[in-house]
């Protein structure tokens, strides 16, 4: 729909979010073990689905209901 092209980059543990850290990948879909750093401001969230909000109460929210 939106024409992005994105490439799995299958990483161990918590490999993918040293990963976006670091700068070697763009962008990564991490959850629970990215908090510490969305909430320092070092990773900037997305919006994430309602079933997260427990645990990124500060990210705007996706209704994924179709």
């Amino acid at each position: 729909m939106a024409g992005i092209k994105l490439i799995h980059i299958p990483y161990k543990g918590t490999g993918a979010i040293v990963a976006v850290l670091s700068g070697e990948v763009a962008s990564g879909i991490t959850f629970p073990p990215a908090l510490p750093h969305v909430q320092s401001g070092r990773l900037r969230g997305l919006p994430s689905r309602r079933d997260s909000r427990a645990q990124f109460p500060n990210l705007p929210t996706v209704d994924d209901r179709v």
